[in-house]
């Protein structure tokens, strides 16, 4: 449970809040158009903040909460390029880290009969990896040996949305669905490999906020196929560029 929210803090995974504020608009009875991935992109990367923008980032911090059947954890992400990222939730006073430094992945937890940190299996290492860069997996994809693909269109709560489908090198993959008038996410279905089974999850973006002229999500609501609980992840903060040390994230 603690790895499905830990995948969302990502700040590029966004709900439209308000079209009119962040997308373009068409004028009535103006016929469709397709455009092409590249066009669709363009259109994202403006919504977000612009390109030169992310590519600025070096590290980030993000402090929030994860809601979940009225119990409230705290949470803290750091990211530092080119794909290192640290996870920490405090339960109830009681740490839990999960890290990936750019070849392992580990874990700490104050809960586990052993605090000793151990590093995770294969599936759990794909799954942290996939998810831990500091920026949307839509930027520089080709450099990142992502291989994405626009799927057609489909409908997100009554409105049209462009389907985007991100595929990692892993076999994970996620569907990003963009919305056609403000070309941000609203929505994405990720399917992932972990213990020897599918997770499928869904995630809504809700709730922009801008930090400096980059938009970020500050609420997203999660939920995992079966019976798991679902989560509201709200974001507290946001920091660009902290003081970072490398070393944070290395199993100790």
């Amino acid at each position: 449970a603690l790895i499905t929210a830990a995948a969302y803090l990502n700040p590029h995974y966004v709900q439209v809040a308000a079209a009119a504020e962040y997308g373009q608009q068409k004028k009535a009875g103006e016929p469709e158009k397709d455009l092409t991935l590249d066009e669709i992109l363009a259109n994202y990367y403006k919504a977000i903040g612009g390109l030169s923008g992310w590519e600025s980032l070096n590290t980030l911090s993000v402090k929030g909460k994860i809601v979940s059947q009225k119990a409230e954890i705290a949470t803290t992400a750091e990211y530092m390029r080119p794909d290192m990222c640290r996870l920490t939730y405090n339960i109830g006073g009681k740490l839990v880290v999960q890290s990936f430094n750019g070849q392992t992945a580990w874990q700490q937890s104050a809960m586990s009969k052993s605090v000793a940190p151990e590093a995770l299996d294969a599936e759990r290492t794909a799954y942290l990896r996939d998810r831990c860069g500091i920026e949307s997996p839509l930027i520089d994809y080709a450099k990142k040996n992502y291989r994405v693909t626009l799927e057609g269109r489909d409908i997100v709560d009554g409105k049209k949305a462009y389907k985007i489908k991100i595929a990692y090198k892993s076999g994970n993959f996620q569907y990003y669905l963009l919305n056609e008038l403000s070309f941000l996410p609203v929505k994405a279905i990720g399917f992932y490999t972990v213990g020897g089974k599918e997770i499928v999850m869904m995630t809504r973006f809700r709730d922009y906020t801008r930090v400096g002229k980059l938009l970020f999500p500050f609420k997203l609501e999660i939920e995992k196929k079966g019976n798991a609980p679902r989560e509201v992840y709200e974001v507290e903060s946001v920091t660009p560029n902290p003081p970072l040390d490398p070393s944070i994230f290395n199993m100790p």
